[in-house]
């Protein structure tokens, strides 16, 4: 069926124009009518010749709309901006990438698209030690969500999509995997609080990152909560208040960014951190990973004890002595 937000009769005439129905059905109009009455004059032969038209228009529309219902699969063959996101995956060795696949419309993202990269999260196998996040197209990551989301929404429904990003984001922050996100190029919006939900960051000086939501008329909202955690209350303040994108490269005293490197070494430089990253015990990443998040949202204190107990839950793993052992036989 046609996507939302394409009316079907642009896509029957847009069906209609790429065949030769018009033709045909033309054809079968005249073919329907004694050659006579094009001998005629007058009103009479107008009529008739509207008759004619008109069964050709008819007969075409009638093709076209057979054409969409029987054929949906290329409807969007002609048009690469509107056509469906792509997730893309791809899994070599213990690394899972995670590429965002449209290109024409900067990467931008459908509500549609948003759980199909929470599946991509959490139904990586269980050998899959690290994401990677990445935009095709060398441009851009993302644009984020695409400006036609909210247009016209419902309370209830503005309420579903964010709720909808909001679980995508939670399952990137407590996956069991390291995440990296590999920043190309602009990274705006809710593909900014995709790498702010991840726990690394790869990018070039001249990427762009922000939340330009307050410029649409809504505030930044989900895991733009992070972004004071990285950059200061400050820089954070003015970033969410003044909508305005800043780059990289002016952020790189904050830490935002772990490895900065040029625009076209950044996916190569991610995937090649990512393995080495994979070769650490699964079991201690995992456990850190699940404090770092949880000291987050208690005291210090609550940190502390929940550390304690971590630390000593850790040792009914043969895993973690076996771990501990290899790792002083290889210091000395």
């Amino acid at each position: 069926m046609p996507s939302e937000g394409r009316p079907i009769a642009n896509v029957v005439l847009g069906r209609a124009r790429s065949c030769s129905a018009l033709a045909l059905s033309l054809g079968a109009g005249l073919m329907a009518f004694p050659y006579s009455w094009f001998l005629d004059s007058g009103r009479t032969g107008l009529i008739r010749a509207g008759l004619i038209i008109g069964t050709g228009f008819a007969a075409t529309l009638i093709f076209a709309v057979r054409q969409v219902k029987e054929n949906p699969e290329h409807e969007h063959e002609h048009d690469e901006g509107d056509r469906p996101m792509t997730i893309d995956i791809s899994d070599t060795g213990q690394v899972r990438t995670i590429s965002i696949n449209r290109p024409a419309k900067a990467n931008a993202l459908l509500a549609t698209d948003v759980p199909a990269l929470e599946r991509a999260v959490v139904e990586a196998s269980e050998d899959c030690r690290v994401l990677v996040f990445t935009g095709t197209g060398g441009r851009n990551f993302s644009a984020g969500m695409d400006l036609g989301t909210f247009q016209g929404v419902s309370e209830t429904e503005a309420r579903g999509v964010i709720a909808g990003i909001g679980s995508m984001m939670r399952a990137v922050r407590h996956a069991p995997q390291i995440s990296i996100v590999a920043l190309e190029g602009a990274c705006i919006g809710a593909a900014f609080e995709l790498a702010l939900a991840a726990d690394l960051r790869v990018a070039h000086a001249e990427a762009l990152v922000g939340l330009p939501e307050v410029k649409l008329g809504i505030p930044s909202v989900v895991d733009a909560a992070l972004l004071h955690h990285y950059v200061g209350l400050s820089t954070a303040k003015e970033m969410l208040l003044t909508g305005e994108p800043r780059a990289v490269g002016e952020l790189a005293h904050t830490g935002l960014i772990n490895k900065t490197v040029p625009r076209e070494s950044v996916v190569a430089v991610a995937e090649e951190w990512a393995h080495e990253l994979a070769a650490l015990p699964a079991l201690a990443i995992r456990e850190q990973r699940a404090l770092i998040d949880e000291w987050l949202n208690v005291s210090l204190q609550s940190a502390v004890d929940q550390s304690i107990k971590t630390f000593g839950r850790m040792f009914r793993s043969s895993e973690t002595s076996e771990n501990v052992m290899r790792y002083a036989a290889g210091r000395n």
